[in-house]
């Protein structure tokens, strides 16, 4: 039995599978094997086998990954501070997103992808629908060709809407944790995190939807508006 993400295990859908074929040999895939609530996984899997890491990854030639160019503004370092953190280990959404859905910060965040993202395909993620729909508006306010995506799109729509996105159509699709995982769209050339996290596993996922190489791709645009990257060591300010 191969589990595809398999940080997810310990959900109860998972185990009830696993459960029904108790003598499958069972191996885990996962780019991200951490969890925000800091179980571990050693009630499925025996050992774990580490694979290389992002850096030689992008070393390697050819490069399995890009480099990153990351663009991150030096007062965002402690934009989550006081913000409460959940029984999942990450921050209190409503409370996050009372910090971040600001017509300042969108402004802010406006701004920076036209003058640093060069117009490339970009995923932005937000911290729940209200935030996506604001930074979808301001964008498209600012002459960006923008969408968003969320939980309660429906199917063919949010086909249309990645298509668009593809194409070259759609120049920036937001969302709220619809995109963070098995998306992918090897074109995508900057990634925008305009939502803090604690989870090590979020943050390595949204960035690794912009890692994928293709034709003409030199590197992915970080713009970080999360406090996310360590300013002076991760890349230029913004």
């Amino acid at each position: 039995m191969f589990v595809d993400e398999c940080h997810h295990v310990r959900a109860m859908t998972y185990q009830r599978i696993i459960e029904a074929y108790p003598d499958a040999i069972i191996i885990g895939l996962t780019a991200t094997p951490c969890r925000g609530d800091g179980r571990g996984l050693g009630n499925v899997f025996e050992a774990m086998i580490e694979c290389p890491q992002i850096p030689a990854l992008i070393k390697h030639d050819p490069p399995y990954l890009v480099p990153l160019k990351i663009f991150a503004p030096e007062n965002t370092q402690h934009i989550a501070r006081g913000v409460e953190v959940a029984s999942t280990g990450d921050y209190v959404i409503d409370q996050l997103s009372d910090r971040m859905n600001t017509d300042a910060l969108v402004g802010d965040f406006v701004e920076h992808w036209l003058r640093h993202a060069q117009r490339r395909r970009t995923i932005a993620f937000a911290v729940d629908v209200a935030h996506s729909v604001h930074l979808t508006d301001e964008l498209i306010k600012s002459g960006v060709r923008a969408e968003y995506v969320d939980g309660t799109t429906p199917q063919a729509d949010r086909e249309a809407i990645l298509g668009r996105l593809a194409s070259g159509e759609t120049e920036v699709v937001c969302n709220c944790m619809i995109l963070t995982e098995g998306f992918d769209l090897p074109d995508i050339g900057c990634i925008a995190l305009v939502r803090p996290t604690r989870s090590l596993g979020l943050f390595r996922q949204m960035i690794g939807r912009g890692l994928r190489p293709a034709d003409g791709k030199s590197d992915v645009i970080i713009l970080d508006h999360s406090g996310g990257v360590c300013t002076g060591t991760a890349g230029p300010t913004m």
